[in-house]
């Protein structure tokens, strides 16, 4: 994915100007500031430019780099621009706690659902991150609970020749 540093500059107060990252190229969006939406609305679209600074494939390095240029082009709101933070974006003011529990909280349309579904076909996975996930060790508590939980549930007729072909041609050992 594409991650884009840009600036949406007033140009009736060329002073007044927003820095912000998006994923993408969305050429109609402005930026997310509430001030600078209000101006756009009162002003009009036509008095406002949006420029892209920078591009990048890695949304930290994007991050960083919003920050850089809110304080390099002097878009906090103490030096008349529109950016409340010097740091870009409002994940940098939240908890890593916060983000994760925000995170747990959503719940995705079935189209979100079909969408990141899309994204992570054929995704590859790096052999660190192979070995940290494979290293995961239930206790006892959770692998009880698993088991109480799939009690009962009766696969269908799809699901059972789908298993049986992912079995074919593994050598299993026979229980005592």
């Amino acid at each position: 994915m594409e991650y884009s540093v840009y600036i949406t500059q007033n140009l009736l107060e060329p002073a007044k100007a927003y820095v912000g990252m998006t994923n993408g190229n969305k050429k109609n969006y402005m930026g997310s500031d509430g001030v600078l939406i209000a101006d756009i609305k009162r002003l009009g679209k036509e008095n406002f430019t949006k420029s892209i600074l920078a591009t990048f494939s890695d949304d930290i390095e994007c991050h960083f780099w919003e920050g850089f240029y809110v304080k390099s082009m002097h878009t906090h709101m103490s030096e008349g621009g529109y950016n409340k933070t010097f740091t870009g974006g409002t994940y940098r003011i939240m908890s890593a706690d916060a983000i994760i529990k925000r995170s747990k909280d959503r719940i995705f349309s079935s189209e979100a659902k079909a969408n990141m579904s899309i994204a992570q076909k054929g995704r590859k996975w790096s052999d660190e991150t192979r070995a940290k996930m494979s290293g995961i060790k239930l206790s006892e508590e959770a692998k009880t609970k698993f088991s109480i939980a799939r009690k009962g549930r009766k696969a269908s007729d799809e699901a059972k020749a789908n298993m049986s072909i992912a079995r074919k041609g593994l050598k299993y050992q026979k229980r005592k």
